[in-house]
């Protein structure tokens, strides 16, 4: 079937060959489309630009399991840093499969696609080495910004 998300077209096509979810991501996770969270900025009638909030605490682990996050996403329209894990999705999604719901653990909405953060990816990558760390701190107006790495909270 043919879905449109944010203007982009995705054909969908089930061959008949069944992958579990390491599989699936070994094999396809290049191919997600890539979002990223930026900071809210709101114009005011006065032409003043206000960012919403500067610091954001970012989790390293899945919201549903508690652990560590290896390929983070997020649903299209979700508007909060916050990842899950897509294996952890996908299992979920094979395990509970005539009741799973795709909707996000972190703020409900429903997950009309998936996006891949690579600049989450590349945070949980520079901090792999500490497995016990669970959470940064990150400073909003940096986030993206070349060279930029969160703090440790």
């Amino acid at each position: 079937y043919q879905r449109r998300v944010h203007g982009v077209d995705f054909l969908v096509v089930a061959v008949g060959v069944e992958l579990r979810p390491e599989e699936f991501v070994a094999r396809h996770v290049a191919d997600l489309p890539s979002g990223r969270h930026r900071a809210e900025v709101t114009a005011h009638d006065d032409d003043d630009v206000c960012v919403m909030g500067t610091m954001e605490r970012l989790s390293l682990r899945d919201p549903l399991t508690m652990t560590r996050i290896v390929h983070p996403v997020r649903g299209a329209d979700c508007r909060h840093l916050a990842c899950s894990d897509l294996v952890i999705l996908l299992q979920q999604s094979v395990e509970m499969r005539n009741s799973f719901e795709w909707k996000c653990a972190v703020c409900g909405g429903v997950m009309n696609g998936i996006v891949y953060d690579r600049e989450v990816k590349s945070v949980l990558d520079r901090y792999a080495a500490d497995p016990d760390l669970s959470d940064l701190q990150v400073d909003l107006f940096k986030w993206g910004t070349s060279g930029y790495m969160p703090e440790v909270a």
